[in-house]
Order: C-alpha cells, then structure tokens, then sequence
C-alpha cells in the first residue's frame, strides 16, 4: 500500500539520486518503490484501460460496418450514374426519332 510515508522516502532518495549521493542499498530500495509505485498505478488503471480497450473495439467494428455501407452507396451511386446516361441516351433517340415523324422525313411504312 503506498502512504504518504513512502512516499516521503522516495522523494528524499530521488535527491540523493539527483546529487549523486544514492548508496547501493538505496538504489535497491529505490528501484523497489517504483516498481511498488508502477504496480500500484497498473493496479488502478487497469479497469479503465478495459473500458478503453472495449470501447475501441466497438468502434473499430462499427468502423468496419461503415466502411461496409460506405462502398455500397459507392456502387449504387456508381450503378444509378449508368441507368441515368442509358436512360438519358434512350430519351434522346426517342426525342429524335419523334422529331424525324413529325417533321415528315421519315414516312410510316404502314404497318
């Protein structure tokens, strides 16, 4: 459990540490703090990291599905492009064909 006790001492070996005053033994229990202090913060982060990691694979699959939906209303805007300009040259072979009849050039075969 880390105190404020603990942590008094580890700021007064980090001090030493920084005036290059740090002994051996002192290094060791140092080193043995912050690894009580890392163990300590891990501990605590953990079940947010979870959440985290969760959420971000929840977005990665909704990303997944969008990407999904995304490239189909490509294709069918792709496809929608290709009926317009079949229909639209349909309409233009019909409006001219209409204007050949009416204007008397082409004459009904009688049929």
């Amino acid at each position: 459990m880390w105190n404020d006790e603990k942590r008094e001492r580890m700021q007064q070996l980090r001090q030493s540490e920084l005036t290059g005053t740090l002994s051996e033994p002192e290094k060791s229990e140092l080193s043995l703090l912050i690894l009580e202090v890392e163990s300590a913060e891990a501990a605590s982060l953990h079940p947010a990291t979870e959440r985290l990691r969760r959420e971000r694979q929840v977005t990665e699959a909704q990303n997944r599905v969008l990407q999904d939906l995304l490239q189909r209303r490509r294709t069918l805007a792709a496809r929608m492009r290709t009926v317009l300009a079949e229909s639209q040259a349909e309409r233009q072979a019909i409006d001219s064909e209409l204007t050949s009849i009416l204007s008397g050039s082409i004459v009904a075969d009688g049929n």
